[in-house]
């Protein structure tokens, strides 16, 4: 990790992750992230995520003007932390997909009855930069300090019966007065494992690669 001068002010750099380490791709990017001087490494670890971002927002100092929280299944280019705060705006998020097919955004409308629906890609078709969303997955958000104070002592993140702690953490910001903003020009890597199996097709060897979901991509040689 580089501490870099910057016109930030110190935060917490949140790591969410199980007990045993996932994926080394992310290790790699997170070493690499540019952070403002001052700034600290705080880790929640354990099976429950929502009490692993409770664990690491209890870390944060007095001087921290923020919060950012990191899954550990993800990659990215070292300026992301950097970039988004550049936006000086109290909540948002990186823009990534899922890790499996369809792919969809993992971004949210809030719906009357109180669930949500995803956002489309092609709803996104034109835009770019900051975009208002009512909810989002938690991978990579960044929190400004009024947010946290706005909510009290916590938990801040928890789950309510089917609403898992994303949503639930978005929506308690919403009715707090905070807009959670995607950032479109910030995106994340979301890593995910395949399955990859040489098949055999009118005599024809290749490779099949199985995303799940019933979705699979069979990759051809073509001769020069």
């Amino acid at each position: 990790m580089m501490f870099v001068d910057s016109p930030h002010g110190p935060g917490v750099i949140g790591l969410s992750c199980g007990e045993l380490a996932r994926y080394t791709e992310f290790h790699a990017a997170f070493q690499g992230i540019h952070a403002p001087v001052g700034s600290i490494v705080a880790y929640g670890v354990g099976y429950d995520t929502a009490s692993n971002s409770n664990d690491i927002i209890k870390q944060m100092r007095p001087t921290d003007q923020w919060v950012w929280l990191m899954d550990d299944d993800h990659a990215f280019d070292g300026d992301v932390l950097l970039r988004l705060l550049d936006r000086q705006v109290d909540l948002v998020v990186p823009f990534y997909l899922q890790r499996k097919p369809p792919f969809r955004p993992v971004l949210y409308t809030a719906r009357p009855d109180g669930k949500f629906d995803h956002i489309q890609i092609g709803d996104l078709k034109g835009q770019s930069g900051l975009v208002k969303v009512d909810s989002a997955g938690k991978g990579g958000v960044l929190i400004r300090r009024p947010v946290i104070e706005a909510m009290g002592d916590g938990p801040w993140f928890e789950h309510r019966g089917w609403m898992g702690e994303d949503h639930v953490f978005f929506t308690k910001a919403k009715e707090l007065g905070f807009q959670l903003h995607v950032d479109l020009d910030v995106a994340l890597e979301h890593i995910t494992p395949c399955k990859v199996r040489p098949v055999c097709e009118d005599g024809e060897w290749a490779s099949q690669l199985n995303l799940y979901n019933q979705v699979y991509v069979t990759v051809r040689q073509v001769s020069a």
